[in-house]
């Protein structure tokens, strides 16, 4: 008998008043993760990522959820200040987990904003480091307010913009029978995956009026699309949309994909 799909999510740790570290993990996913169907397995960073595969075989998917900026390093950028940088702990594990669980597991992926970023530079991929001062639409559209600290307070939160779908993406079908070109999202981040660099069998499927990525697939030549391995990395937080059904859908396709995975095994 079939249980619920496991999702294992990775985490947050962040330093408290005292200066030691602390694990999180915005409910806003666990919730996301309860209301399509699966159930929410948090994945904390151990300083043996040996330690964690004993637990990895149990998972049926796997959620990259978002947080501070990824080591420069990874991706040849240059050098950020420590309070834009995930913890070297969580870097680290974060690093460990996305490779193996790409290239060494079969199993579904769905990554947030920094997960998405994650998926790509772990696969060769590179960023666009600070939007705002870096970004330069060939089209010579005006750049977006990506981030929260670039709108008036009363925006932060609440601003939206549309993105463009490519037809016969697995974002497109999840938005319905590839009819949906356009979609509203929100936004809270200030690096993106570069265009022509999204990394080793990645292709970009979702674009901002401004040329910035907002959706990497498998590309349609890699033997993950041939496989039909679901595989997603949305730029924007659709776990703090849930009351909007595309947005909700994005994880009942992940866990679709889990409930199937298992039937393989």
């Amino acid at each position: 008998m079939l249980t619920k799909p496991r999702i294992g999510m990775n985490m947050s740790a962040t330093p408290d008043e005292q200066g030691e570290l602390r694990l999180t993990l915005p409910l806003g996913y666990i919730d996301a993760v309860s209301l399509a169907g699966g159930v929410p397995v948090c994945l904390p960073p151990c300083s043996e990522f040996s330690d964690l595969q004993e637990v990895l075989p149990l998972l049926d998917g796997i959620l990259f959820v978002g947080g501070l900026d990824y080591l420069p390093e990874h991706y040849g950028g240059h050098n950020q200040s420590d309070g834009e940088l995930i913890c070297e702990r969580r870097d680290r594990f974060d690093w460990q987990l996305a490779g193996f669980i790409l290239g060494k597991t079969k199993i579904p992926v769905l990554g947030i904003c920094g997960g998405m970023q994650l998926m790509a530079i772990v696969r060769g991929g590179k960023l666009i480091q600070d939007i705002k001062t870096e970004w330069k639409n060939p089209e010579g559209n005006v750049s977006l307010p990506h981030a929260a600290n670039e709108r008036k307070a009363a925006e932060k939160q609440a601003y939206r913009h549309e993105i463009c779908v490519k037809p016969q993406s697995i974002l497109a079908k999840i938005a319905g029978n590839n009819g949906r070109k356009t979609i509203l999202t929100n936004s809270a981040h200030h690096q993106a995956v570069r265009t022509d660099y999204p990394g080793a069998d990645w292709r970009v499927t979702a674009f901002a009026a401004d040329g910035i990525a907002e959706a990497i697939e498998p590309a349609t030549d890699s033997l993950w699309a041939k496989e039909g391995r679901f595989l997603l990395g949305v730029q924007w937080h659709p776990e703090r949309l849930l009351n909007e059904k595309f947005h909700l859908h994005i994880f009942c396709a992940l866990i679709n994909a889990a409930r199937n995975n298992q039937t393989r095994v």
